[in-house]
């Protein structure tokens, strides 16, 4: 039983400093017409699963197109069954070396003749939520490309919706009766995907 209560500890420890490790990465600032503003279900939030940063990657394409990497780093992801996430949470602490959960998408922005950067697709590439909703337990991975046409707007910014334990994403909400937080401050890398994978491991 001794053995049992010490090698628990251990793994709650090892999953806690898994989970708070911030990125070693260069803190970076933009023009808010470039930073999405996310709604999360407020039960996320409230299980601890707060988005604690985002890291972009610019890349312009020619004078008038811009493509953005966004990875967005949360504290975790939780399960909706409880021993299933005790079981998740170990082997991802083993196989990614870190709990805190990263998704990626990208957004192509075209300037406009007044000279401002206007998104014109999302590439929600393995991170679409489709119709699915935050409660349910056998989440899927798709992939779609939307037009910018097909989301909403806050002050110019692009509004993504956050509708899976797991933190898929859509441009429409698939939980309507749920709470919500609007995010539209957040700390802001630059990086990339791999680079934030390394921060977030050694």
């Amino acid at each position: 039983m001794n053995k049992v209560f010490v090698l628990t500890i251990a793994v709650v420890l090892l999953l806690t400093a898994c989970s708070t490790k911030s990125p070693a990465l260069e803190e970076f600032t933009a023009e808010p017409a470039l930073l999405p503003v996310f709604v999360i279900p407020a039960v996320d939030i409230q299980h601890q699963n707060e988005l604690l940063s985002v890291s972009i990657e610019p890349t312009q394409i020619d004078n008038n197109t811009l493509s953005i990497e966004y990875t967005l780093i949360f504290k975790d992801e939780d399960h909706p069954k409880s021993v299933v996430n005790w079981v998740y949470d170990i082997y991802r602490s083993f196989k990614y070396k870190r709990i805190a959960d990263t998704e990626t998408f990208f957004i192509q922005f075209q300037k406009n003749l007044s000279g401002i950067w206007q998104p014109v697709l999302v590439n929600f590439s393995n991170v679409f939520s489709g119709q699915q909703t935050f409660f349910e337990t056998n989440v899927k991975h798709y992939s779609d490309k939307v037009p910018a046409s097909s989301f909403t707007f806050v002050d110019n910014r692009i509004v993504i919706y956050v509708n899976t334990w797991n933190h898929m994403f859509a441009h429409f909400d698939t939980n309507p009766t749920l709470p919500k937080v609007t995010i539209d401050h957040y700390l802001l890398y630059r990086g990339t995907r791999q680079q934030v994978e390394f921060a977030l491991t050694h």
